[in-house]
């Protein structure tokens, strides 16, 4: 592994940085456990729009629920489901359109410095969202009105991250409650997205400082 890799490694260990790097994410071993990947049953404490097809891997869609009737019966609001599994082909063509859109806004960049400046929004084919075990999501009322998060879903700014600085006392406060919830049930949050979480992944394993991973990309 290079040492630039294993020096921001401990930056993060040690607290002093937050994102892992990419590439020590995708050096984790993944032995998969052959879980299935279910379709989402109807439910009436998450929402998520029912024309949508909605799939994850059985644990993952357990431990959504639980997460759900904590926050519904505890703090009166309900989760809203932005989106579980994504196969391979919308995973391209989510990061294509995400170049395009880089490219029209830094012309200057070169194609590499464009690549990884993508790498920060979307992954390439082999992310989380590929295995089953990763979810987008927002906390919402009864009626399915969002709350405020900060940033809309997929907003990239300099709010986006978990923990972003200037943020307001009630986005804060609603971003805690997220990721409160969510770590309690085993979850794993991408520092950069306070929306993505994940379990059973390469960046799961490679956050909780799992061995390795245990679920493997679903083609």
């Amino acid at each position: 592994m290079k040492l630039r890799v294993i020096y921001n490694y401990l930056l993060v260990r040690f607290g002093i940085r937050q994102v892992l790097p990419s590439d020590y994410i995708r050096s984790i071993q993944v032995y998969d456990n052959h879980e299935p990947i279910i379709a989402l049953p109807p439910s009436s404490i998450l929402i998520y729009d029912q024309q949508q097809k909605w799939e994850a891997r059985v644990t993952v869609i357990d431990k959504l629920e639980r997460v759900a009737f904590k926050l519904k019966e505890e703090q009166g609001v309900y989760i809203r489901l932005l989106e579980l599994y994504r196969s391979p082909e919308k995973q391209q063509n989510m990061r294509d359109k995400q170049i395009v859109i880089l490219q029209s806004q830094n012309p200057y960049l070169s194609s590499e410095q464009i690549a990884l400046e993508a790498n920060k929004r979307v992954s390439s084919i082999g992310g989380g969202h590929q295995t089953g075990g990763a979810v987008d999501l927002t906390l919402c009322d009864s009626k399915g009105r969002s709350l405020d998060m900060g940033t809309a879903y997929d907003e990239f700014n300099t709010e986006t991250p978990t923990h972003a600085k200037g943020l307001s006392t009630i986005v804060k406060k609603n971003r805690r409650l997220l990721l409160r919830y969510m770590q309690q049930e085993g979850f794993a949050n991408y520092p950069n997205e306070w929306w993505h979480f994940c379990y059973g992944d390469k960046m799961w394993a490679a956050y909780m400082h799992k061995p390795h991973a245990i679920y493997d990309v679903i083609i």
